[in-house]
Order: structure tokens, then sequence, then C-alpha cells
């Protein structure tokens, strides 16, 4: 029996596509030993994996709080300083466990450094496109003035992190190596070769695997009107709380021959919207694999997870970017086809609405957008993610 020791973060956007994966491990009868934080426990255990939650960590109390404000340095100071405060809790589980090799989350620098210091080999899940030079967007001058004082005014910070590090052995890590950790000999990298930028041109080391969505068993609390297209509306979990977005969407849709579902999150108040337009449902949550089964377009913030929903679908996007990450990937749905890319900020109604009529009055977005989502389908999913990873271990890399 093999054994594996998994470091995520506590993030629902990286957990649960991992569910399949582990389900798919030790249902063929590997043991897997999850570490996150305690919210996650029921998950996992569901799934036939061994707990075990993360110890206190301040860094990571502050990054659950903060993360939804799109702050890039702030993001990865953070990130090195969990591995810091997680480090030697890491190595003990590693002595305790003995894995045939660990599993980390490319966030998850503490799981890498950890199986680097204990010389146990360890595999990257990558729940994003794999970030290159050549996979970013280009960044409007705008965007990239507030980046650079952004690194400007966290850098006292990011300093202090970099030297907990070095005072646990960890020398030379920064803002990549926070945001970007990847394993020289296995990589499990949750989307298609054809989605990812440059799919072709990587290495055995990389096992694309397509979309990892499992069943919900959510259900829809309204009934879609059959006689106007459907537009779905959502910036996912955490960067949901920009009300001068919900704001243009109302404007830009509002006295459109369609009906708009809108989600919010749970943390916006309805009333700081104003009036909703008549075409107009708002709901802090919706089951949203249910409503894609009849939308015509989904305009969302270009979380993976729910791009590749949309595209399994068949639904083209509106993609409207929240985070660097994000942008990449509203590129790559424009370049492939599928959807449009808003990249510029602010967010205006006059460009909401220019996007939404050009995706549903063109029928080859709709096409592109089902031709991508059978790719997704037909890559292999967790069974080819379990299998790879068996067959790393083995070998004892």
């Amino acid at each position: 029996m093999q054994t594996f020791l998994y470091f995520n973060v506590p993030a629902t956007g990286h957990v649960n596509p991992s569910l399949g994966i582990i389900a798919a491990l030790t249902a063929g009868g590997a043991r897997v030993v999850c570490c996150n934080g305690e919210e996650y426990r029921a998950k996992l255990e569901a799934v036939g994996a061994e707990f075990v939650p993360y110890p206190i960590s301040p860094a990571i109390q502050r990054l659950a709080m903060l993360q939804h404000e799109g702050n890039i340095p702030q993001n990865a100071t953070l990130l090195l300083e969990i591995a810091a405060e997680l480090l030697a809790f890491c190595l003990e589980q590693i002595e305790r466990v003995k894995p045939d090799g660990v599993i980390f989350d490319s966030l998850a620098g503490w799981g890498r450094w950890a199986a680097q210091k204990a010389g146990v080999p360890a595999a990257a899940f990558i729940t994003t496109l794999v970030l290159t030079p050549a996979s970013l967007p280009p960044m409007p001058l705008k965007v990239m003035a507030k980046n650079l004082w952004l690194f400007a005014r966290h850098t006292p910070d990011y300093l202090a992190a970099r030297r907990k590090l070095a005072q646990v052995g960890v020398r030379g890590a920064g803002y990549v190596e926070a945001l970007t950790n990847l394993s020289p000999t296995c990589n499990v990298v949750f989307t298609s070769q054809a989605f990812q930028p440059g799919g072709d041109r990587f290495n055995a080391a990389y096992h694309f695997i397509g979309a990892s969505v499992g069943a919900r068993a959510d259900r829809l609390d309204f009934t879609p009107d059959p006689a106007r297209p459907l537009v779905y509306v959502s910036l996912g979990t955490l960067n949901n709380r920009d009300v001068a977005f919900y704001r243009a969407c109302f404007e830009a849709l509002g006295d459109l021959p369609v009906q708009v579902v809108m989600s919010i999150g749970r943390d916006t108040d309805p009333a700081a919207l104003g009036a909703v337009p008549e075409n107009t449902l708002v709901r802090p949550f919706v089951a949203q694999l249910e409503v894609l089964k009849h939308a015509r377009m989904f305009i969302t913030h270009g979380g993976m997870n729910s791009v590749h929903e949309g595209l399994l679908s068949g639904v083209p996007l509106v993609v409207v970017p929240q985070q660097l990450e994000q942008s990449a990937v509203a590129k790559r749905v424009e370049q492939l086809g599928a959807g449009i890319a808003l990249l510029h900020k602010p967010t205006t109604a006059a460009m909401l609405r220019s996007a939404v009529e050009r995706v549903l009055s063109d029928a080859t977005y709709a096409t592109r957008a089902g031709e991508l989502g059978q790719g997704l389908r037909e890559a292999g999913g967790a069974e080819k993610a379990a299998h790879a990873l068996l067959a790393w271990a083995a070998k004892g890399v």
C-alpha cells in the first residue's frame, strides 16, 4: 500500500478539485493523509482520507480575512509567513507518516520545502494554469502602477517573512516561490492541455487531467424563463463584494430581453445594490451547476473552477478577472474563442453590454465553449491523476 501526505491551502477552490483524486487513490487501496484547516475535515474524510489539522497559524488567519482583496504582494507575503510557521509541523508529519510521496498545492510552499528537507519525493497539484511569461496577459499601465505601489508598500513585511523562513532553514524564497511551486518530477494540472497556453510544450512531468468537478445536491430555487436567454453573473466565493460591478450589470442588462440570475455572495448587502431591474434575480448563493444547464452566457470572475464549469456546460463566457491568475484565464478564454475578456478596470456598463450582445449574437462562442468542455471531459480526470501519482511514487524519484 502506497502512502501519500498532502499539504493544501485552506481554500475551497483548492480543496474541492482534489477530492476526486483522493477518492480514486483511497478506493485503489492507497493511504492518503491530508493536512488542512479543520473546516475541511468532513470533506476530506468523506473521500477516504485521514485528516490532520494544521496548528494555529496567525498568518493563515490573516490570509483568510484578507485574500478577497486580491492584493498579490500581501497574499504572497502571508504565504511565506505561513511556510515559516508550518515548516516544523510538516517535518513532524513526514517523520510520523513516512509517506512514499508528498503532495503539495502550488501555493503551499511549506509542503514542498519540508519534502526537500526530508529527502522525500514531492508532487504538485496546480488548480489554475501553469503560469509562465507566455500565459500572462499584458498588464495595463494603471494596473502595473498600482501593483508596483503595493509591492513597495509590503516590502518591509516581505523582507521580515523571508527572515523568518531563513531562521527555519529556507533561504532564497521570494514572491515567485510563494505563488508558484512546481515539482521537477510530477505535476498534476487541473485543466486540459488544449486550455493551457503552450500546453504541447510541457514535458512528461506534467499531467493535464482536465476539469475536476464533483457532483452536488444543490437545486434551483427559481424557474428559468424559456422565452428569454438566461445570463448568469457571479464573481465567485472570494472577490464578490464589488457593489459597483453589480450596479454596472443592472445598467448593462436591465433593459435587454434576457433573464439575469446574479449571485452576490453572503457578504454583500442586497440593499446596497439599489433598485433591482425587473428581469434580474439576485441571490446570495445559487446552485451554479444547475443554473449553467439553462444559461446562454456566464459573466464570471475567471476562477478556474467556474470557467471549467461554464465550458463543461457549453456556455460562453464574459470574464471579468479580479486577480492576476484570473486575468491569464480570461486571456486564454478569449484566445480560444469561447468568450470575451474584460481586463481593463473599472468594468463599465458599456463594456459589459457590448460584450454580452456580441456573445449572444455570435453562435461560434458557444460552439467553441462546447468543444473546449468536451476536451476537459476527455482529458482523463481523477483516474488519470491517481494512476500518474501511483506510478510516480512507485519509482521513488
